[in-house]
């Protein structure tokens, strides 16, 4: 479990995703607690790094969601007059304490609860898009498998063919490349080449290359 931290640097202000945890003894640590801070962007609407940590298990979705929500009635000090709940389909719904006498259906509510459902949409199709995009490369990596093969057929055969298959192939894992690239950029710098061993591993655990008779 974590929560979110906003700090402002040169002016600017940064979101993180702060987690406490011991410094376990036993692998060799101080038995201190100590704290990770992960990056995650510059504005509630732009979490862009997110989707990283997401998908590399650093971070549970879950629990993001619901300190982002918690953040947000803070932030409005209205934690203490609304309850919320988030379904399994990542809506947002709001009841309020019968303490607070408040009516949600006023158009400050609904837009303060409007505002943090868009929060939560962004990040559920920030998400979404980066398993598309690993998708995507898995594509172009199975399309590449697909002309190896062909290429290998051909070879004792039509050499003509072998050649395009060949260069076929080496467009389609350029193009994986190139996905991988783009990727990428939804990565902290400091992350970018843990990351990139992480997803073409994945990637090629998903979608083993053939290989080219030579």
């Amino acid at each position: 479990m974590g929560y979110f931290k906003k700090k402002s640097i040169r002016g600017e202000n940064k979101y993180y995703w702060v987690i406490a945890k011991r410094d376990s003894k036993k692998l060799g640590g101080t038995g201190k607690v100590k704290t990770i801070e992960y990056y995650l962007g510059d504005s509630l609407n732009d979490l862009k790094y997110l989707s990283w940590y997401l998908w590399n298990d650093d971070l549970k979705l879950d629990d993001v969601l619901n300190k982002l929500v918690i953040l947000r009635l803070n932030d409005f000090d209205l934690k203490n007059d609304i309850n919320y709940q988030i379904s399994k389909k990542y809506k947002l719904s709001f009841r309020s304490n019968k303490e607070s006498y408040i009516d949600l259906r006023k158009k400050y509510y609904l837009n303060f609860k409007n505002l943090t459902q868009s929060y939560i949409d962004i990040i559920i199709n920030n998400s979404q898009e980066f398993n598309d995009s690993l998708s995507e490369i898995i594509k172009w990596l199975e399309f590449y498998n697909q002309t190896i093969k062909e290429a290998n057929k051909s070879k004792f055969q039509d050499t003509d063919i072998y050649f395009i298959e060949c260069d076929n192939a080496n467009s389609f894992f350029e193009h994986s490349q190139f996905k991988l690239k783009s990727l990428l950029n939804k990565v902290p710098k400091t992350q970018r080449d843990i990351a990139k061993d992480r997803i073409w591993g994945y990637c090629l655990r998903k979608c083993p290359l053939e290989k080219l008779d030579l």
